[in-house]
């Protein structure tokens, strides 16, 4: 009896660790405020942008100055077409262990509670993601100086 209960457990423990290690990749809903942040690189930046669902956008630069607008309707509707799709959700959860770059920005986005970081130099594994920076810069270009 105690064989099978000691089998048993393994059998649960296993079952346990497999899900543990399997990630959810939901996607992010629509109503979602997108926060994007690029720090570091050369020369050292570090510009945060908020975009909310309604368009309207507030963004600081490295100097500290905040500027404010609304994105087009198209910019916006492609935005969260990127940030909805399965396909972000995945690289959401893509470990981002020994992937840094010495002179590339680290690019942050949250949206909806989750986290997409997305290194300069690696924009191949973050496709969606650096897609996404993309479609944001297109209207918001702002002097970084002071």
């Amino acid at each position: 009896m105690r064989r099978v209960l000691g089998v048993a457990a393994a059998g649960a423990l296993a079952a346990m660790l497999l899900l543990t290690g399997c990630s959810s990749a939901e996607p992010v809903s629509r109503d979602a405020t997108i926060q994007v942040s690029r720090v570091g690189g050369a020369p050292h930046v570090d510009d945060r942008l908020e975009v909310k669902p309604d368009g309207s956008w507030s963004f600081t630069n490295t100097a500290g100055r905040r500027f404010s607008g609304t994105l087009p309707a198209d910019q916006l509707s492609a935005a969260y077409d990127l940030v909805t799709s399965d396909e972000f959700a995945e690289e959401m959860v893509q470990p981002t262990k020994d992937m840094m770059c010495a002179d590339a920005p680290v690019v942050t986005v949250v949206a909806g509670g989750r986290t997409s970081t997305y290194f300069g130099c690696f924009e191949d594994k973050w496709p969606k993601t650096a897609a996404l920076v993309d479609v944001l810069q297109r209207n918001i270009t702002v002097p970084n100086g002071g």
